[in-house]
């Protein structure tokens, strides 16, 4: 019988463990985290800049290449957002959409 390699302790990742071959496992992190330097541990992106533009707002690592931390939050309701704040201890984005027609604030 086969055993997985993410069956035994996570593979020992410490978020997120994904099947590469019958043997083999690659560690993952949630959004807004990234894979330390072990490629085992996953780490808080201290430096993410959130982007705005029209319709669209995107979470960018500062450090590491800028890669993309987050899933872009995309739709006609987005507006222009502007200011973006993020508060962590609500997990919640807010910000004020430029668009004139739309409400004043928007989460």
């Amino acid at each position: 019988m086969e055993h997985s390699p993410c069956g035994n302790n996570n593979g020992n990742c410490s978020h997120l463990c994904l099947i590469h071959s019958p043997s083999e496992r690659v560690c993952a992190c949630p959004y807004l985290m990234s894979l330390a330097p072990d490629q085992r541990t996953c780490r808080s992106g201290e430096l993410v800049l959130l982007v705005g533009v029209a319709g669209a707002v995107r979470g960018l690592e500062l450090r590491g290449g800028g890669r993309q931390l987050a899933p872009t939050l995309a739709g006609p309701l987005l507006g222009t957002p502007a200011a973006l704040r993020y508060f962590a201890a609500e997990h919640a984005l807010y910000w004020p959409d430029t668009d004139v027609s739309a409400s004043p604030l928007r989460r």
